[in-house]
Formats: structure tokens, C-alpha cells, sequence
């Protein structure tokens, strides 16, 4: 059930320093307990890497073997899910709304009897209250509740338009919710010789964030030591530890960028079979996306793009313009010839292309932010790099290591604008459009879709994606 392909305890610190890692934090990491000194960015990222990883990154859960025996039943009721709602009757099932009510119903009221079967809910919290309950062991355990949560939820795989059309939740089980006061999933791996393309595409996205943020800790492990470097005298050289900030960052997007193509993720199954499951739009809560991860929250924070506000995005003509000449000063670098054609190159598809939109004008958009669903360490860690202003010094400012992360950034926003827009931009008969944080439509209701002409779902899907490429471009414009 667990996906995990790195074992912690082989990789050394010469891996950490060279960028592929999911690793241990070194003891001379961990927070002193008997100092009375101002917490610094090493001590806040040893108490994310403690509270919430098991002291490794990304966070490794606990064996649910190894679980107190009272919360086991939850994996196991886990395991024995996904034939209970996945529908396995074509790739993209057509069926009436009745049939899918009953479906969702009959699902739901499976894992509900399930549960109040088997979990003794007071000896859970019991054991959960538990101080000395390691957090390798609440993190396993709280990702396979958000699993069952997400399966209660939709009550049917892929996700249906009934499912969607909800707007309160009803009756979530109470073995789920009153725990819940991060499950590596598998819905799909028992259908993969009938429809692999979609096994293949949740795979691949549970894959991508668990790897990115392992190559990625060496990021944080240099940004967390850079305010000890800059607090020494000139002679000491903050550019090595900029070096390995600018590697790891390198080795996570080109990750990003390897897995993130029609010839591993075919469009037609990534939003219905992988991502869409994330989604959750119900009870006024939107849920997730791939911004929430650290990484990205990370480089932002280390950066200082914001924390709200707005940015004047150009219309795309000239946009186009200014995306030709960012690596320009990279010519004779391959690995930016490789990025960039990575994103620039056209992606083979199915079905004929859309018309070009006409043209738009510049217009000043909102740059998306919110710290809602982040964990209290992490929202911690960030605002620390974030009041640390370390773009600002001087011996940073300066270097050219910042002005390459910068680039490195801005290009990769631009090739995921572009691959979002084409992932998303798909009408499949058993759903409405989604976006993962936003819900239906991208958040974009009937009436605002009638207001810029809409004369039904497939206009308004054509809003969703206006909106949710301007939302990704605003972003790319703040990158600076």
C-alpha cells in the first residue's frame, strides 16, 4: 500500500550534499533542549523535520504493522477499498445519475459499516493521546484517515459530476472525523492490466511530490544555514551554500519535468483518475494543490514573492516575447537548453487543437496565497525564511547563483502554466471540470460564466481555464 523507494538509513551525507536524498536528520540538526537561544532557521527546520517527518524528509510513516493494534484496522479497511469504488466498467464510465447515486451511496455505506465494525473509536483516541506515539506513526496513521476521508467523499472512482453537484457532505463517518479534530494511495494498482494508462498516472502522482521534495532537502538544509554563513565576516563565502540551493532546485524541477509529459501522463486519465481524487469542494472547504507543498512555499518564502497583493500581467503576445529572451544568457548550458525545451515543445494529443484566443489585454490579477491546510511546523519554517529577508543581503544580492535560482523558477513556472492549462483543459461525459483547489469549475460559478458569455459547461469550462492560466501567470510575473 505504501510507496516508498528510498531507504533512509542508506543514504549518507554525501547524498545530502549532492541533492538526492530522503534522509535522517544529522544529530548536530536537532534542536537543543537546553538553550534558551532565539530559535534560527536550523532549529526550525529540525523541529519540522521531528514533529512532522519521523526526522526524515519526506516524511516516512511508521509500517502500519508496527501501529498500535487498535488503529490497524484502518489500513486494513483500506486495503480491502478500492474495489468497493472504483468503477471498473470502461476507462470513462457512462452511466445515468441515478445509477451513480446508488453507486456513491452503496460505497459509502460500505466503508461507513465497515469502520463502526471494526474500530473501537475510544480506544483510538486513546492511543492517540498517547504522547509517546512517535510521528512516524500519527503520520501513517492520519494519511490513511485523509485516504478514507477522500473515498467517503467522492464514493466513486473516477470522479462523477453527482459527487461534485454536493454541497454539504453527508454523515462522514465518525471513526474518521473525530480523529481528524499527508496516505500514499493505490485505488488503481489492482486494475492495471486493464487500464494502465490510469494506473500508470496515479502512480506517477503520488511519485512526483515524495521525490521532489527528496531531492529538494538539500534546498532547505543551504537556506537554513545562510543566515550563520552571513553572520561571519566578509571572508565567508555564501555562493557554496547558494551552489547546492541552486542544484537541488535544478534536480527537483527537471524531476517535475521528466514525469510530466503525454508519453508517461496521458491526458485523458491524469484529472479523472490521479488528481481529481485530491480534490474535495464540499462543505465550503476547496482543498489542496501542488502550491501547498513545501518546496514550492520554500522557494517563494526565500525569495519573498507574496504573500498577496496583485502583479500587471501583459497580454500573452507580449508575455510570449519576454519568455524567448530568459535564457538567452544560458545558451551553452545544457541543462537550461533541456528545461527549456521541455515546456516549449508541443505536446502530442489526441484531438485536434483549439483556435488561438483572441487577444487579451494587460490586466492586473490577484497573486494566489493561502496558508490554510499546511501543518503548524511548516507554516512556522516558512514565515522564518521568510522574515529572514536573506535575497536581501548584500553578499546575496549580489551573487550570481540568486539571479540563476530567479531564472530557474520563472521557467519552470512558465512550462507548468503551460502544462496545467493543457491537462486541465479536458471535457470527459462522467464530470464536470475541477480544478484541486478550486473546486467545480475552478471556482467559477454559472453566473460568472454567463457574465463573460457563457452558454453552458463547455464555455465554462473555457472560464475555469482563463482563470486559472491567468491566477498561474500572475505568479510568473511575480517571479522576479
Amino acid at each position: 500500500m505504501w510507496i516508498s523507494r528510498f531507504n533512509p538509513d542508506s543514504v549518507s551525507a554525501d547524498d545530502i550534499a549532492g541533492g538526492m536524498t530522503n534522509c535522517h536528520v544529522p544529530d548536530t540538526m536537532m534542536p537543543d533542549k537546553h538553550t534558551a537561544a532565539p530559535p534560527t532557521l536550523r532549529t526550525h527546520l529540525s523541529t519540522l523535520l521531528a514533529e512532522s517527518g519521523g526526522n526524515t524528509w519526506p516524511p516516512t510513516p511508521t509500517p502500519a504493522s508496527d501501529w498500535p493494534t487498535v488503529l490497524q484496522p484502518y489500513h486494513t479497511i483500506a486495503l480491502l477499498s478500492p474495489p468497493h469504488f472504483v468503477d471498473a466498467s470502461a476507462l470513462h464510465p457512462q452511466r445515468t445519475d441515478e445509477d451513480l447515486r446508488r453507486r456513491i451511496n452503496e460505497s459509502r455505506e460500505w466503508l461507513t459499516t465497515q469502520l463502526r465494525v471494526a474500530v473501537d473509536l475510544p480506544s483510538v483516541l486513546l492511543a492517540l493521546d498517547d504522547n509517546d506515539l512517535d510521528s512516524g506513526t500519527r503520520g501513517g496513521f492520519l494519511a490513511c484517515l485523509a485516504y478514507l476521508a477522500h473515498l467517503y467523499r467522492w464514493g466513486t472512482i473516477p470522479v462523477v459530476r453527482v459527487a461534485q453537484d454536493e454541497t454539504v457532505l453527508p454523515r462522514l463517518p465518525e471513526e474518521v472525523k473525530v480523529p481528524m479534530k499527508g496516505l500514499i494511495y493505490s485505488n488503481l494498482r489492482h486494475l492495471e492490466d486493464v487500464y494502465p494508462t490510469a494506473a500508470t498516472a496515479e502512480r506517477l502522482n503520488a511519485e512526483i511530490f515524495y521525490e521532489m521534495e527528496s531531492l529538494a532537502f538539500p534546498f532547505y538544509t543551504a537556506i537554513s544555514q545562510l543566515p550563520t554563513q552571513l553572520a561571519n565576516d566578509d571572508d565567508d563565502d555564501p555562493r557554496p551554500l547558494l551552489h547546492q540551493a541552486l542544484t537541488a532546485l535544478r534536480a527537483s524541477f527537471k524531476k517535475f519535468a521528466e514525469t510530466v509529459h503525454e508519453r508517461k501522463l496521458a491526458k485523458d486519465v491524469w484529472m479523472s483518475h490521479a488528481q481529481g481524487f485530491h480534490g474535495w469542494g464540499v462543505d465550503g472547504y476547496d482543498g489542496v494543490s501542488g502550491d501547498h507543498s513545501l518546496l514550492i512555499r520554500a522557494v517563494d518564502a526565500f525569495l519573498g514573492i507574496g504573500v498577496g497583493g496583485s502583479v500587471v500581467v501583459p497580454p500573452k503576445a507580449e508575455e510570449a516575447k519576454a519568455q524567448e529572451e530568459i535564457p538567452t544568457t544560458r545558451t551553452s548550458d545544457s541543462w537550461w537548453s533541456w528545461i527549456t525545451g521541455w515546456w516549449r515543445t508541443p505536446a502530442k494529443v489526441s484531438q485536434p487543437a483549439p483556435p488561438p484566443p483572441p487577444p487579451q489585454p494587460t490586466t492586473i490579477t490577484p497573486i494566489p496565497y493561502s496558508t490554510h491546510y499546511l501543518p503548524h511546523a511548516q507554516t512556522t519554517f516558512l514565515t522564518a525564511i521568510r522574515t529572514a529577508n536573506l535575497r536581501s543581503h548584500p553578499r546575496i544580492a549580489s551573487s550570481p547563483e540568486l539571479a540563476e535560482i530567479i531564472n530557474l523558477v520563472k521557467l519552470w513556472r512558465l512550462g507548468h502554466t503551460r502544462k496545467a492549462v493543457y491537462y486541465e483543459d479536458l471535457a470527459l461525459p462522467e464530470r464536470r471540470p475541477m480544478t484541486a483547489s478550486g473546486g467545480v469549475y475552478g471556482g467559477v460559478s454559472a453566473e460568472a460564466g454567463k457574465e463573460n458569455g457563457a452558454q453552458g459547461g463547455e464555455v465554462e469550462q473555457g472560464e475555469m481555464i482563463r482563470r486559472l492560466e491567468a491566477r498561474l501567470r500572475a505568479r510568473v510575473e511575480a517571479t522576479r
